[in-house]
């Protein structure tokens, strides 16, 4: 099990690799530090790009995004979800952003949808 806290360079690095994923041009609908019991903390991204070019394209243009940036985020950390699925569909409907805006939104104990949420630090809900 990961740890239970997210610490404030994780903050920061979630919000640079958002900076450096808008950057390169890809398209994050949604980005979020998310918290499972079983799992720790996980940096979430909801794209279209996974449903249209599959899941080892996408990750390979998260890889180089975050390499081209030096940002501190080992792809072990990265789950990428596609925009139509459970997580990101409900997150739009119970929280929504500017579809190029970070934001720093602590969201915790609570339900979406059918999901129960332990903690999330959401950037972006589009």
């Amino acid at each position: 099990m990961g740890p239970a806290t997210l610490v404030e360079r994780d903050i920061e690095n979630g919000k640079k690799a958002l900076q450096a994923l808008d950057a390169e041009g890809l398209d994050v609908r949604s980005a979020l530090w998310l918290f499972e019991r079983e799992a720790g903390w996980k940096f979430v991204l909801a794209m279209p790009s996974l449903k249209e070019k599959g899941p080892l394209a996408t990750y390979e243009r998260v890889r180089k995004a975050l390499t081209k940036s030096n940002v501190e985020m080992p792809l072990a950390n990265v789950t990428l979800l596609s925009t139509g699925e459970g997580l990101p569909k409900s997150l739009r409907a119970a929280i929504k952003t500017n579809r190029k805006a970070i934001e720093s939104i602590r969201f915790s104990h609570n339900r979406i949808g059918d999901t129960f949420i332990d903690d999330a630090w959401i950037y972006r809900s589009a």
